[in-house]
């Protein structure tokens, strides 16, 4: 009969230090909101959310940066092909002139 008295005092003892264990954790709780209610999240830029999410880096990006990089190059061939075209008609303008004067003078005024 002497087990019983041990076990329930085992028991009780048990209950106490969970107990204690259960008031030291809310307290930790408690302590945890509380900082983290003074705690106020970092500034950043517009683009370092956009580089942290991806969105710098997105296959969207990537294809309007690589549109914008076509179209510069073909604004450049177009202005050479422009400036090509206007000199060659300079060119043809002067060889007629050129072929006029040489087809009105004979062979031995040349």
């Amino acid at each position: 009969m002497e087990v019983f008295p041990l076990l329930a005092l085992r028991i009780r003892l048990v209950i106490q230090k969970l107990k204690r264990a259960a008031l030291r954790l809310k307290g930790k709780k408690k302590r945890k909101r509380s900082t983290e209610q003074r705690i106020q999240p970092a500034r950043r830029t517009p683009k370092e959310i956009k580089r942290e999410y991806g969105f710098e880096d997105s296959p969207a990006a990537k294809a309007r940066a690589a549109l914008a990089e076509r179209q510069e190059k073909l604004k450049r061939v177009e202005d050479k092909a422009q400036a090509l075209h206007s000199n060659s008609e300079n060119f043809a303008a002067t060889a007629r002139e050129l072929e006029k004067m040489m087809a009105s003078r004979k062979w031995w005024q040349v």
